[in-house]
């Protein structure tokens, strides 16, 4: 990524992460000990960084919620081996 890049989604991006940490704390997680997999923070915050207020649609919050726990069920984000 070049700094021309980073610097172009930067504020956008930071947004998607304070808006990611408020769903999440809507929804009873509220430090990094409660959070199942860090890693569905990253493209949890791009989301919502493209999705802007239309996060704010009560089908639009249903959908990425349900790919939040899809991904904390079905193991996705995981990256230690089950052995």
């Amino acid at each position: 990524m070049t700094l021309g890049e980073y610097e172009k989604y930067r504020d956008s991006i930071v947004k998607g992460f304070i808006k990611a940490s408020k769903i999440l704390v809507e929804n009873h997680i509220y430090n990094s000990r409660d959070l199942p997999y860090s890693t569905q923070l990253v493209p949890m915050a791009v989301i919502l960084a493209k999705l802007g207020d239309r996060i704010e649609n009560i089908g639009n919050r249903k959908k990425l919620m349900r790919w939040f726990w899809c991904g904390v069920f079905g193991e996705l984000y995981g990256s230690a081996l089950s052995t």
